[in-house]
């Protein structure tokens, strides 16, 4: 097996993540056949390091795994955890068809594991990927950890479109992390995108 677990499983439950790990769709689907097996797919809140399958899924990027999950395990009672959880990995990892797949399947575009999904998002410099989560409802001036707003990590990528299609949608330039002073403008000027910095500069004196 690989090295994508942090969490080890146990023995009785090890097939499921082998299946996954070895993107066997054939057996993963006779396993989940088995109910249970079935209710190993939700998430636990007891398990230290625990991920879900479907976020093992997610890092390996395989679409058909995460289909036959997603098909699986919408009806388990902390399903929206996993959900959650996931979304914001498809898009830390800039996959905008998983990120879809899991919108789709009722995965809100404003809740992640531990921040709104748009906030990674915008640092991929993936313009459509963004569109993708503000047409689906997610919040431009979102705060993640630290205070990290949207528009903070698309500055410090130097995505100058994904900047202007955020301040489009209202997305606040004076926004400060929790120190109360270091902004978006800050980000741009420490990793020298110029053309970000005079995007937001200009916008900062319409305000």
């Amino acid at each position: 097996m690989s090295n994508i677990m942090a969490y080890q499983p146990h023995p009785r439950f090890m097939k499921l993540y082998q299946a996954i790990d070895s993107q066997d769709i054939d057996l993963l689907k006779t396993l989940l056949s088995n109910k249970v097996y079935l209710i190993h797919l939700d998430w636990d809140e007891n398990r230290e390091d625990y991920e879900t399958l479907l976020e093992l899924a997610v890092k390996i990027e395989n679409l058909a795994l995460v289909q036959i999950l997603l098909e699986k395990g919408h009806n388990l009672p902390y399903w929206s955890k996993c959900l959650a959880i996931s979304i914001e990995l498809a898009a830390e990892l800039n996959n905008l068809e998983i990120v879809q797949t899991l919108l789709e399947a009722g995965a809100d575009a404003n809740v992640g594991g531990t921040a709104s999904p748009i906030i990674p998002a915008a640092g991929t410099r993936n313009i459509q990927l963004v569109q993708l989560l503000i047409s689906s409802g997610a919040e431009v001036n979102s705060v993640g950890e630290e205070g990290v707003t949207p528009l903070m990590t698309a500055s410090g990528s130097g995505s100058i479109e994904i900047v202007k299609l955020l301040v489009e949608h209202g997305a606040r330039i004076d926004a400060t992390r929790v120190d109360g002073w270091y902004t978006a403008l800050h980000l741009a000027r420490d990793y020298g995108h110029e053309d970000v910095c005079q995007y937001l500069e200009n916008n900062l004196n319409k305000m």
